[in-house]
């Protein structure tokens, strides 16, 4: 950050409660550039997209609403609940106790 600062006009700036400085990358006082410091991903979706966090998690929730109902669909008749459905290599290997170590494997030389 302090390399950006050297010979640089700058000035604090604050957006909803999250602090930043504003660097100016030409003489008087041209071509802005605003740096923020987030602590949170909240703080970002603020700053670039003008969202609190209500909004962010009400989006949240729609997206994962959308994911499942996608993923019931390409589950196709059968398949049971989303995820559940055995892989063929899973389902023809055998099953050991939780308990067992696997084998040794002998190198040969």
């Amino acid at each position: 950050m302090e390399p950006l600062l050297i010979n640089t006009d700058c000035e604090y700036i604050e957006s909803v409660a999250i602090p930043g400085i504003r660097l100016f990358r030409e003489p008087e006082r041209q071509a802005p550039f605003d740096i923020y410091f987030c602590k949170t991903k909240y703080n970002v979706y603020q700053i670039m997209m003008g969202l609190d966090r209500t909004a962010v998690e009400a989006r949240m929730a729609a997206r994962s609403h959308q994911d499942q109902a996608l993923i019931r669909a390409n589950a196709g008749p059968g398949a049971g609940e989303a995820g559940t459905a055995a892989r063929p290599s899973e389902a023809a290997a055998p099953q050991r106790p939780a308990n067992e170590r696997p084998p040794k494997l002998k190198l040969s030389t």
